[in-house]
């Protein structure tokens, strides 16, 4: 089928200006849409030409199932796709232009390999990217991660084009693709989140190198021919690449799946011990704390906090309650409340969707928070009674926020609407139509007579909360507005937006008062402080900022040391900032920039804890693969096991408490001496990773859970496999044995118990 010629006109739209790449697969395009006049990118993935009538339903079905999934998306890091449809002539996704220029360019233009500083940085946005594709309901992967899908911006801002859609047979994957092709696509699987590791893998290892990685199937030939695999590592092609970071990108591309990591959490967390291989293992000069001490770093003034799901999901928003004693944390499985003072966790609201938002009413009585299905809940804190459910948004991304009154609540979302609700009844009251892109972010006026909304259109606009008007539109933004806030006075509003700048406007007439760049990266969020005088700016360079509102003169800088901030938010006293990057939540004190209080004793999520029959002792399993064993009574840390090499899932003492049995990412379940940390068997049975073990009331056998589908029973006192156990259609995530150890349960992820 011939490449579509210049000014072509598709879906009485859409102009194509140029084809910027085209091959056996899909062509994507340099486009104009006529309706907003705005540059677009428009991808044709090519029909199958009869007789492959399997291939053709199969790409069919695909770009039906998976068109609406992928316009519903939004994350700074991908380009937001705003219109999909199919004709005679192919399967069509428009999306935003993301601008900036393809890594593969850049790499052709230098004729070496990138530095190693930048690829990491580079690698910590793609990870952010993955992780919330990879969490999605349904999970989405990317399949076609690659150099020249991948768009770095000039202040080094990554965004990832061009998803992949149905798996596409050998025959037509083009050439430049095969080296970032696992291989299992050539199978016909690609649709497993480790397959997007392995694209990913290959990209880093070209970008190090300067040189694309051997392709899986020539790699699979030669080892098949009983020779070396030809793949060199990268520390042997580049010196400059140290042997841990090495390693772990090689990782990545082992031709099986369950030899990579287990996940982006994983492979973050390896890639920051590969970087760090000090703090990985705890703060230089401290000693080991027990669970949840708070120890001080050095200086002792620095001090911060990580208020997390203890070894599950990533937290997305953080919010204080008014008058500054609850935290709330809105996180990719749910959302907690945490006492602001103590730092304890007091509150939590499981959703396997997760949570996009959360904001406390005025008074303090209602929290909301905004659930992976569209959906706006109101809790009553008192009681914890779910007061109202608010449905009405056709798409995610929802932001939200309490008029000052507390009676009304906007949210804006990615339908590219504004609603606005009646508290007291859950009644929709206004939908505010104008923007024509997302809308990411909502504050109201202090007085609550208006609201702004910042928006993927690149503006701001003012309306009149009591009937809904258009008041002003804000234009000077050359990128997504991100976030948006008023003054506590109500006569200047502040906006971030992907084009690294802070604005701050006089809302009476929408003058431009200031515009402070002192990012390097886009800004994510913005936030007053309570008295006016200054603004905090969180941003994808890993920095949250804090500048004086008067001159927009920088007066602190924290630094995170795990990518971009997602969230920033004041104390009601105005002392203490918040902030949310990856995987932790950490507190800031304003005057002088430091973090307030640690909670020690890992750097990974904590997957599984339990107490040891006799409560003197608390074994834990960590991402870091390693279990430590506790003092109760004092915290102390009495033995660290180190034996697995991965991710340790489950721990479970037997009744007598002197065997400790684990489960990792490793396929193996290990049974412990307690008294002096030895191994004492390994089963190795299992064929994926192991996520549960309980033992038998009489300590006999030991039970495990796993990613095959399978429950296993052993005999513990010589290893012995005694049972396989089947009937689960994915993972079997827990196992328990009743009191009488006559029945052995099991709950797996799909959603049953047997």
């Amino acid at each position: 089928m011939a490449v579509l010629a210049l000014n072509t006109l598709v879906q009485a739209r859409y102009v194509m200006i140029r084809c910027r790449e085209s091959g056996p697969i899909e062509e994507s395009y340099e486009a104009i849409d006529t309706y907003t006049r705005t540059p677009v990118v428009v991808r044709r993935i090519l029909p199958v030409e009869a007789p492959d009538q399997q291939e053709a339903q199969r790409l069919r079905e695909s770009f039906e199932r998976e068109g609406p999934v992928l316009a519903s998306l939004y994350h700074t890091g991908l380009p937001k796709v705003t219109d999909h449809f199919a004709n005679a002539a192919g399967y069509f996704l428009v999306m935003d232009d993301a601008g900036g220029e393809p890594v593969a360019a850049r790499l052709a233009r230098r004729g070496e390999a990138c530095s190693v500083g930048e690829v990491l940085e580079w690698a910590e946005q793609l990870l952010s990217i993955l992780e919330y594709l990879h969490q999605h309901i349904p999970t989405v992967t990317h399949r076609n991660i690659s150099p020249t899908t991948m768009m770095v911006s000039p202040e080094g801002k990554v965004v990832l084009t061009d998803f992949g859609m149905a798996p596409a047979p050998v025959s037509r994957i083009p050439p430049h693709h095969l080296p970032y092709t696992p291989p299992e696509q050539f199978q016909g699987v690609s649709n497993d989140p480790r397959s997007d590791l392995y694209r990913l893998g290959a990209t880093l290892y070209h970008l190090l190198t300067g040189t694309p990685p051997v392709s899986s199937l020539l790699r699979a030939i030669a080892i098949a021919q009983g020779q070396p695999d030809p793949l060199c590592a990268i520390d042997r092609v580049n010196p400059l690449v140290s042997p841990e970071i090495s390693e772990v990108v090689m990782g990545t591309l082992s031709p099986g799946m369950e030899r990579r990591p287990a996940s982006v959490v994983t492979l973050r967390a390896m890639l920051h011990a590969a970087r760090h291989p000090l703090t990985a293992r705890g703060i230089p000069g401290e000693g080991n704390g027990g669970v949840g001490e708070i120890r001080p770093q050095h200086p002792p003034t620095k001090r911060f906090a990580q208020l997390r799901f203890v070894g599950k999901g990533m937290p997305r928003k953080v919010a204080w309650s008014p008058d500054g004693t609850l935290i709330a944390v809105a996180s990719s499985v749910g959302v907690c409340l945490y006492d602001a003072s103590t730092f304890t966790r007091i509150y939590e609201v499981e959703r396997t969707e997760g949570i996009d938002s959360v904001a406390f009413s005025p008074d303090g009585k209602i929290l909301a928070y905004v659930s992976g299905d569209h959906v706006i809940k109101l809790l009553q804190l008192e009681n914890n009674v779910l007061l109202q459910t608010l449905q009405g948004h056709t798409r995610g991304g929802i932001s939200i926020a309490f008029s000052s009154d507390g009676r009304v609540l906007a949210s804006g979302s990615a339908d590219r609407t504004v609603n606005l609700w009646q508290v007291s009844d859950g009644t929709l009251v206004h939908t505010l139509r104008g923007h024509v892109a997302d809308v990411t972010s909502v504050a109201f006026a202090p007085g609550g007579q208006t609201l702004v909304s910042g928006s993927g259109d690149h503006t701001i606009k003012l309306w009149r909360v009591q009937d809904g008007v258009l008041l002003r539109t804000f234009e000077g933004h050359s990128a997504d507005v991100t976030g948006v806030a008023f003054s506590p006075d109500g006569q200047t509003l502040v906006s971030g937006s992907g084009d690294v700048t802070v604005k701050l406007w006089r809302v009476e007439d929408g003058t431009l008062l200031l515009s402070i760049q002192e990012h390097t990266a886009w800004v994510t969020s913005v936030a007053f402080a309570p008295d006016g005088q200054t603004l905090a700016s969180g941003a994808a360079d890993g920095l949250v900022k804090v500048c004086r509102v008067q001159d927009g003169a920088l007066v602190q800088t924290m630094q995170e040391d795990l990518g971009y901030v997602d969230s920033v938010a004041f104390a009601p006293n105005g002392q203490t900032l918040a902030s949310v990057s990856n995987d932790m939540v950490k507190l800031w004190r304003v005057n002088d920039g430091a973090m307030v209080y640690a909670l020690q004793g890992y750097t990974w999520a904590v997957n599984s804890v339990a107490f040891a029959p006799d409560g003197h002792t608390v074994a834990s399993g960590s991402g870091d693969r390693t279990i430590k064993l506790w003092r109760v009574e004092d915290g102390a840390l009495m033995q660290t096991l180190l034996e697995h090499t991965d991710w340790v899932n489950s721990v479970a003492f037997a009744p007598d408490g002197r065997t400790l049995a684990s489960g990792s990412g490793d396929k193996t379940v290990k049974l412990w001496r307690v008294s002096d940390g030895r191994v004492l068997h390994t089963l190795r049975d299992p064929t994926a990773w192991v996520a549960s073990v309980a033992f038998s009331p009489d300590g006999q056998t030991v039970a495990a859970g796993s990613g095959d589908e399978m429950a296993r029973l052993w005999r513990v006192c010589d290893g012995v496999l005694l049972h396989t156990f089947q009937g689960h259609m994915v993972s079997v995530n827990s196992v328990a044995f009743a009191p009488d150890g006559q029945t052995l349960a099991s709950g797996g992820g799909d959603r049953t118990v047997r």
